[in-house]
């Protein structure tokens, strides 16, 4: 019998919308579909056994239907089927391992051409996936399972999905997939609207378990038909409902927008902008809503809505620190150009100090380098802002090592010195050699020192370099500084920490445990 459906759903797998691969102890490690995926559940999910299945029971359906002939001779609307829980339960942990042994075969697929091995596996799959597919019921079914918690895992606490649980997240996957695909034979053959079971679906989360609710999510966010979101901008209303219905799960719902933000119109866009102006906006969404904005072409205004938003936050430390955090991201990554995203930041040197990692994703725009050292000269030439030029040059960690050797010989801050310095020895186009040495001596001591943590940073550095260039004497002239700092007394615990770690792979036990006890009985 062909069936349709089933060759839809072979161009899904094949293309690349098996998004997951079972991995676990004794599965081959799955092939990475990249950035299209942004699911993680398999990787999570626990390896259990079939206790009784028959070797071949993942290419044999009457397991659970009935018997073979009665399944071949089945009318096409009558290929789905209802279970009883514990059916159901089988037929999950069923679809489970078929998508497991389908995993363990992608690697003898070579440039999409299935091998027979990978071609019956396959198959197998689809027989699984076909009487739960056919019958919408199911969908109702498995939901009610998952809330029940009845196919949890027997040992509960470590974050994994169980078999079962991981075939009910993949089989709700499949079948958002076949009915909202219009040309599958599940779409043709039942008549559901596949937008209000989508919305099913998601209503369904917060009563769901986190560690499935998660997955679940992860799978309809991600969830394409050739190449297009199916949880598009048509959704936002449901799911900013969605929000306000269950505001303890405000979060859960907004990371769904993350995916959908790429098919948002102006319209929509608007939409979210509203939101935006809600005091109890999470960070979520407001990071969602925010690189939106600045991606359309009234992203000046978008620029100005951030500031406003930024300055203007409330809430405890934790949520202030979250969503603080969410705008500056937003406006490093997002902002077209990059000198007023530069600009943002330097303006709030104050409140952005602890954000490294909003810095160094500005640095990694291309066309960021030249802003920050822009703004970093104008600060220097004026001698202002010691924090938001240490920000700079912090954002600068890809910049030539003579820019930064130039910058920690003339900056009148001794922390923005050492930042430079830790810059300059780490760049890729930095040449260790004997001089590194005499170079780090010169910044760790005397009017122009640089920060005692960057000085303990550098040569920490220089050890690893030199120890893989063979060059000894740099080596052991770092560990002498280290050593040096290690045993100061005058220098912060912190730093003397910092040092004696730095030293652990190249002094023995005895001497790194005397210097823990010495700066125990010190900071006492």
């Amino acid at each position: 019998m062909k069936r349709n459906w089933i060759v839809v759903l072979a161009v899904l797998v094949v293309a690349g919308c098996v998004w997951l691969l079972w991995r676990c102890s004794n599965a081959a490690e799955a092939a990475d579909e990249g950035s299209d995926t942004a699911h993680s559940a398999l990787d999570d999910a626990a390896p259990e056994t079939l206790d009784g299945m028959p070797p071949d029971a993942l290419g044999t359906r009457a397991v659970v239907v009935g018997s073979e002939a009665d399944t071949a001779s089945a009318p096409k609307r009558e290929r789905g089927a209802r279970f009883s829980s514990d059916a159901l339960r089988q037929q999950l942990e069923l679809v489970a391992r078929a998508e497991q042994a389908l995993a363990g075969g992608a690697d003898e697929t070579a440039l999409g051409v299935p091998t027979e091995l990978h071609e019956t596996r396959r198959r197998a799959l689809e027989d699984a996936l076909e009487p739960l597919l056919f019958e919408t019921s199911n969908i109702a079914a498995i939901l009610d399972l998952l809330r029940s918690g009845t196919l949890a895992p027997d040992t509960p606490g470590n974050g994994k999905l169980s078999l079962a649980e991981y075939g009910a997240v993949r089989s709700l996957y499949w079948t958002i997939l076949t009915h909202a695909a219009p040309y599958s034979d599940v779409a043709q053959s039942i008549e559901v609207d596949a937008s209000a079971l989508i919305v099913s679906i998601l209503s369904a989360l917060p009563e769901l378990d986190p560690r499935v609710a998660q997955r679940l999510l992860d799978q309809l966010a991600a969830a394409r038909i050739d190449g297009v979101l199916v949880l598009d901008r048509r959704f936002l209303g449901e799911i900013l409902d969605l929000r306000r219905r269950f505001p303890d799960h405000a979060a859960l719902f907004s990371s769904l927008l993350d995916a959908m933000a790429e098919s948002m119109a102006p319209e929509e866009r608007d939409a979210i902008f509203r939101v935006l102006l809600d005091d109890d906006a999470d960070s979520k969404m407001i990071a969602v809503a925010l690189t939106s904005l600045l991606q359309g072409e009234d992203w000046p205004t978008a620029l100005s809505v951030a500031e406003t938003l930024f300055d203007g936050s409330t809430g405890t430390a934790e949520e202030l620190g979250a969503r603080r955090a969410a705008i500056a991201l937003a406006v490093a990554v997002n902002t077209p150009d990059p000198y007023e995203a530069v600009d943002f930041l330097t303006q709030r040197a104050d409140a952005t100090r602890n954000m490294l990692g909003v810095y160094w994703q500005l640095a990694a725009r291309e066309d960021a380098r030249g802003a920050l050292e822009a703004r970093y000269h104008e600060l220097a030439a004026a001698d202002a802002d010691p924090r938001a030029r240490y920000l700079m040059v912090l954002g600068l960690e890809r910049a030539e090592p003579d820019q930064m050797f130039a910058i920690a010989a003339s900056d009148s801050d001794a922390r923005v010195r050492g930042q430079a310095l830790r810059n300059a020895f780490n760049s890729e186009h930095y040449a260790v050699d004997e001089r590194s040495l005499a170079i780090l001596e010169s910044y760790s001591s005397g009017e122009r020192a640089a920060s005692v943590a960057g000085v303990i940073t550098s040569a920490r550095i220089l050890c690893q370099r030199a120890s893989k260039q063979g060059r000894r004497g740099v080596v052991d002239g770092a560990v002498e500084l280290l050593e040096r700092h290690a045993r100061d007394r005058r220098l912060r615990a912190q730093d003397r920490r910092e040092a004696i770690e730095a030293l652990r792979p190249y002094v023995d036990t005895p001497e790194y445990e005397e210097l823990l006890r010495d700066l125990s009985t010190t900071a006492n």
